[in-house]
């Protein structure tokens, strides 16, 4: 971690992701004005002009789909079966499908598989970006998984980025050796519902603060 810090310290800016990162830069040393905060790209650039719903999709658009992208399994089969209960069709987008669950085609283009997000009816995940694909191309309910395997202290990029679009009571924190409420869709679904889900004030508000770093560091290197 020293050797780490002594590379990173003779920078005269860091730009850095989330709120961890920073606090983490700073207890071993490095000065907090090095650093700015630079939004991650898929915030900075307009996925919603590149995003093509899929036409095999559009024909089922009478169903009300869930995302689901989660990399452990014993987690997707409990939300496929939560999901399935409540009259949803699952779209898996993230690993092997399970039973009972759709997927994208592989053949799709970047385009097409981000329109997948575009007809979705709430999503839940514990991916950083497909979080952000959902919220910004379908404006609909996400729930972030922050899995204590991945994190042990509660401190994720996902949780950082909840938090500042205003919605950071939908992280559920993933505790691998406690059971998965058998109520948790159906809990989310009703927190959810009282929310509205459009945030791009939000999202305009955390790209601004990657202008404001990128004037910054302009006139570092100008001068």
């Amino acid at each position: 971690w020293r050797d780490i810090i002594s590379l990173v310290e003779d920078f005269n800016c860091i730009t850095i992701r989330d709120t961890a990162t920073m606090d983490k830069l700073e207890s071993g040393g490095i000065k907090k004005g090095k650093m700015y905060y630079m939004p991650d790209p898929t915030i900075l650039w307009d996925i919603r002009k590149e995003a093509i719903v899929p036409e095999i999709i559009k024909k089922k658009k009478e169903s009300k789909f869930a995302g689901v992208a989660v990399d452990n399994m014993e987690l997707k089969f409990e939300l496929n079966r939560q999901l399935n209960s409540l009259g949803y069709k699952v779209i898996n987008l993230l690993g092997k499908p399970i039973s009972k669950q759709m997927s994208p085609n592989r053949r799709w283009d970047f385009r097409r598989r981000l329109g997948v997000h575009c007809i979705l009816d709430l999503m839940v995940t514990d991916r950083f970006h497909s979080s952000i694909f959902s919220l910004r191309l379908g404006k609909i309910p996400v729930l972030m998984v922050e899995p204590d395997y991945f994190y042990p202290i509660k401190n994720s990029k996902g949780r950082d980025l909840f938090k500042r679009l205003g919605i950071s009571e939908f992280v559920w924190r993933y505790e691998i050796n406690e059971k998965i409420p058998g109520h948790l869709i159906i809990d989310f679904i009703d927190k959810s519902m009282a929310l509205d889900w459009s945030r791009e004030t939000e999202f305009k508000e955390i790209s601004n603060l990657g202008n404001s770093a990128f004037n910054h560091i302009d006139r570092l290197i100008l001068t």
